[in-house]
């Protein structure tokens, strides 16, 4: 596992992905800093409404990241490394040091892991550094309604939480967020080992979550979207049920993927 790590943390992918990801949280600040600049005391919203995954004024960032770079960075960043060592010769000298399940299952974690990381980190960041620019808890939301007015709380799934725990709130999305970037990064390294060119292995998880988004919006099913789950706020209707319903269900893809590759091997060449 060790090595696996070590080859991905040295790819180049990876760093452009977290590059990418840093323009968001930063590009996400500077407009949110812009819009909040000179407002009041009591126009000021909290800093757990600043972070890139909540619904703030910076929607280019946010919904760029949420509707599109979400899977596309999640699975660039490690989800061809089976191509890349098959190409390099490199898979052979692994396969032979190990067997092929073993070598499916300790890449998989790995990519599950770094996708993770690469999501969830600057999602962090973004947190952090929205405390050194609003309260903890302000007053106002981006409308200058009380911030946790009942027009507000509707829009959060778990209302509860966000009330109350605001934060916690925010760290549950940040490692949900991680998850399904695992999960999709997870997603593409199976699709490698049917594919024959490694820009596929992004481009294929990312035509189809659009594609999904697009055939839910048109047909009115909101519900199902998985990218307003991973926000703090957003007005579509939302049950935590429907979440662990998608999330299941990638994972069952994932599993019957797994499981086809664990029961009949390929021949690497």
């Amino acid at each position: 596992m060790a090595f696996q790590i070590s080859r991905i943390l040295s790819r180049k992918e990876l760093y452009i992905s977290i590059s990418i990801m840093l323009v968001l949280v930063f590009g996400s600040l500077f407009l949110n800093g812009f819009y909040l600049y000179g407002r009041y005391e009591n126009e000021l919203v909290g800093a757990n409404l600043l972070i890139l995954i909540s619904k703030n004024e910076d929607f280019i960032f946010q919904n760029a990241y949420t509707f599109f770079l979400l899977p596309f960075l999640s699975t660039m960043v490690a989800s061809d490394i089976y191509l890349e060592e098959k190409e390099s010769g490199i898979a052979v000298q692994i396969l032979s040091k190990m067997t092929w399940r073993k070598y499916i299952l300790v890449t998989a974690v790995c990519v599950f892991c770094v996708s993770f990381l690469t999501i969830a980190l600057p999602i962090v960041i973004s947190q952090v550094l929205s405390l050194f620019m609003a309260p903890l808890a302000g007053e106002a939301f981006f409308d200058y309604l009380p911030a946790y007015s009942s027009d507000h709380t509707r829009w959060a799934y778990l209302t509860s939480l966000f009330e109350n725990h605001p934060y916690g709130y925010n760290c549950y999305l940040i490692l949900l967020n991680g998850l399904v970037a695992g999960m999709v990064g997870v997603f593409g390294f199976l699709l490698s080992f049917f594919s024959k060119k490694r820009i596929s292995v992004s481009i294929i998880p990312t035509m189809i979550y659009l594609t999904v988004l697009v055939i839910l919006s048109v047909f009115g099913k909101s519900a199902y979207i998985l990218g307003d789950y991973l926000r703090v706020i957003s007005k579509s209707s939302r049950d935590i049920r429907d979440l662990l319903l998608l999330l299941v269900g990638m994972l069952c893809i994932n599993i019957l993927l797994l499981a086809q590759l664990l029961i009949w091997p390929k021949e690497v060449k």
